[in-house]
């Protein structure tokens, strides 16, 4: 008797297991943050009032100003790291630089200084990086070698006046 009835139950227990509704395993996706298409903030500062606008970019991304003396390059751009951000600046790796880290709230500051070869001598570079971890807003300060102790409190102030507003 037993055996009659575990071989009727052992067909019925088979086909009910086929009926059973199987769910695809359900994976949990992570998306990470993407930068965001337009910049957030821009970058302000108190421009000398003899320091003419010479160029910009159509996005309003760039900016050169041109001063008889020293031209101001405004950037704002993309970069997947400090250093990236710092050989496109400045040209040089960012190891054979001093970077110093003013500030890190809300937006990371750092400032710097160079020097390189230009057409007509050496130039003195000084520059401000700001980075709200998406973009880069750079100001820099290029002058002829030999101008840039007559200019230097007029590009220190200039420097610390840079800050980042909001869009």
């Amino acid at each position: 008797m037993k055996r009659v009835f575990v071989l009727f139950l052992l067909p019925l227990i088979l086909t009910l297991s086929a009926c059973a509704v199987k769910q695809a395993n359900a994976l949990e996706t992570i998306a990470c943050p993407a930068a965001p298409s337009t910049p957030s903030f821009y970058l302000n500062a108190d421009f000398p009032t003899d320091a003419i606008l010479a160029s910009s970019s159509d996005e309003g991304r760039s900016a050169v100003f041109l001063h008889e003396d020293y031209t101001l390059i405004q950037e704002v751009f993309a970069a997947d790291s400090l250093e990236a951000a710092l050989l496109r600046v400045t040209g040089r790796p960012a190891d054979e630089m001093e970077v110093l880290r003013v500030c890190s709230f809300p937006q990371e500051e750092y400032r710097f200084a160079w020097t390189s070869a230009g057409e007509e001598g050496d130039l003195a570079c000084s520059a401000a990086l700001f980075s709200d971890g998406a973009y880069y807003y750079a100001l820099s300060v290029i002058c002829d070698a030999g101008h840039e102790k007559e200019y230097r409190t007029v590009f220190s102030d200039l420097l610390a006046s840079a800050e980042l507003e909001a869009v």
